[in-house]
């Protein structure tokens, strides 16, 4: 957030975002001071999710497709449709959307298949429907 030291401020929604990411008070500091932040702080205070090891992108990559590519795709794009909503939608509100996100899950074929494959103690073999 460098726009500060050139007499802006920053636009776009990047303040917007940087307070939901990090708080309000990292959000002024990163943005009143300018300053840089280096992989580690990234990571502890949000802006980052994960590291790699240098030399190690591709193989960090890799893996965390691998981890999400092993999960149930109803599910995962229910979660991400409530996930990205949160910051507009009151608690209750989001409570009764989890609820119908839920039947939508329950009633999916990787549900079922998830079911089979714990019963016959194997790895799910998810269709995304």
């Amino acid at each position: 957030m460098l726009e500060v030291g050139y007499g802006l401020i920053p636009d776009l929604g990047g303040a917007h975002r940087l307070a939901r990411a990090v708080g309000t008070g990292r959000a002024k500091d990163l943005v009143w001071t300018g300053r840089s932040v280096d992989a580690g702080e990234a990571l502890a205070i949000g802006l980052a999710n994960r590291l790699a090891a240098d030399g190690d992108l591709a193989g960090e990559t890799d893996r965390l497709v691998q981890a999400i590519l092993a999960q149930a795709p109803v599910p995962q794009r229910l979660t991400k449709a409530l996930i990205d909503q949160t910051a507009e939608t009151p608690f209750e509100a989001e409570l009764d959307r989890e609820a119908e996100a839920q039947v939508t899950a329950v009633a999916s074929d990787d549900f079922r298949e998830a079911v089979s494959a714990f019963a016959e103690r194997r790895r799910p073999r998810f269709t995304g429907r």
